[in-house]
């Protein structure tokens, strides 16, 4: 008869949710990591948020909280092409909207939520438009305050 440790064993359901922040905006890049999101939350169990941030019409004060409103649209029916992928992978997810300087809203969204992964695409940009454009991507790997997974 195996001998037993008396430590209790956890089912997938007793370990406690990991939090999922996943960055979408229909690039290519970012139905990769929407796919990388999809096989790491049928693994670990997870509370999936995704977010999809509108640019601000004023990028000036006092107005840079309010986006234009076909922009806001397009951000709205993204999520939603999102949330319905998700479920096809039978994972459910929060959505939101926030309105901003991307980096800086992610970044702030995996606070709020207490992330413990933020997935995020990136559009192999050359030196020379990383310079002039930055990365949002590496803008998130240098400030979020969780692990920041970057998907090519």
């Amino acid at each position: 008869m195996p001998a037993t440790t008396g430590k209790r064993v956890e089912s997938r359901s007793d370990r406690p949710r990991r939090g999922i922040l996943l960055c979408y905006d229909d690039s290519t890049e970012a139905e990769h990591a929407l796919e990388r999101v999809a096989e790491i939350a049928a693994t670990v169990p997870s509370r999936v948020t995704v977010v999809s941030v509108a640019e601000p019409t004023y990028q000036k004060g006092p107005f840079t909280d309010a986006a234009d409103s076909i922009e806001a649209e397009m951000h709205s029916r993204l999520l939603e092409k999102a949330i319905w992928a998700l479920s096809d992978h039978g994972i459910a997810a929060a959505t939101l909207q926030p309105t901003g300087a991307p980096a800086t809203s992610i970044v702030d969204i995996a606070r709020q939520i207490g992330a413990d992964l933020v997935v995020v695409g990136s559009r192999h940009r050359g030196l020379v438009r990383r310079l002039l454009f930055g990365s949002v991507s590496a803008d998130v790997v240098a400030d979020a305050p969780c692990d920041v997974l970057v998907v090519r």
